[in-house]
């Protein structure tokens, strides 16, 4: 066990209602009354990545720029981290897959 504190961050932001006329976002369980979601990773405090997707800065994800950022979902990345880039990846694409598997509409880096 480690006493370091985790050096990347898994966040859900949900977007605008803009993404759910959008095709990217449609798969054979989507659930059209769920909302469209952006799952992401930071070695920021998500907060901190969360302002930047809000200002604009420094950001790769298209669709929160296309669709906009509505707020957190804390409830569905459930404070999951990573000591690692990789780890956070791998856990950032578990995550995006289960929430698909939930019904909703979901976009990654």
């Amino acid at each position: 066990m480690t006493d370091s504190p985790p050096k990347f961050w898994i966040y859900v932001i949900e977007l605008g209602s803009s993404a759910r006329l959008d095709p990217a976002f449609e798969h054979e369980l989507r659930d059209p009354r769920k909302p469209c979601l952006y799952v992401g990773s930071t070695g920021k405090t998500i907060e901190e990545r969360y302002a930047d997707h809000l200002n604009g800065t420094w950001t790769q994800a298209r669709a929160v720029r296309k669709h906009g950022a509505k707020r957190l979902r804390h409830d569905l990345a459930q404070g999951k981290y990573a000591f690692s880039r990789a780890k956070a990846e791998d856990i950032e694409a578990r995550l995006a897959e289960q929430l698909r598997r939930l019904g909703f509409g979901v976009s990654q880096h």
